[in-house]
């Protein structure tokens, strides 16, 4: 099922965090869970298996099946892979994390306003 970068669609994106640190991972898959938008597995150390709209990947991953690759390892480079792309990118905070996913698996509604929606506004 192809999304994102090719398609609009509403339906729900199926996306693995396998990212690293360990904290990071939990952290992104939380506030996706939160979002509520999509079906998210956090991988522990054996792969999910199954085929992935999107996987978030800190290292390789043998046997992985996605269509939207979005490699965020702990030094170097980060990158997006897919059908019709291969790009490097930045990701600097986990906000990026989730307007990367908004750019390249569209969901529903913008996860990016959703988040927003979720965090409390503070007046001053």
């Amino acid at each position: 099922m192809r999304r994102g970068l090719l398609d609009t669609v509403s339906a729900r994106c199926r996306i693995l965090v396998a990212l690293e640190p360990r904290v990071l991972a939990e952290a992104v898959a939380e506030v996706l869970d939160r979002i509520g938008l999509d079906d998210v597995v956090l991988a522990g150390r054996d792969l999910p298996g199954g085929n992935f709209d999107v996987a978030l990947v800190s290292g390789p991953r043998a046997g992985l099946r996605a269509e939207v690759l979005v490699e965020i390892p702990v030094q170097g480079q980060s990158r997006v892979s897919g059908p019709d792309t291969d790009v490097p990118i930045t990701v600097l905070t986990p906000v990026e994390i989730i307007e990367i996913l908004d750019r390249y698996c569209v969901a529903a509604a913008p996860r990016a306003e959703q988040l927003a929606a979720l965090i409390p506004r503070t007046n001053g």
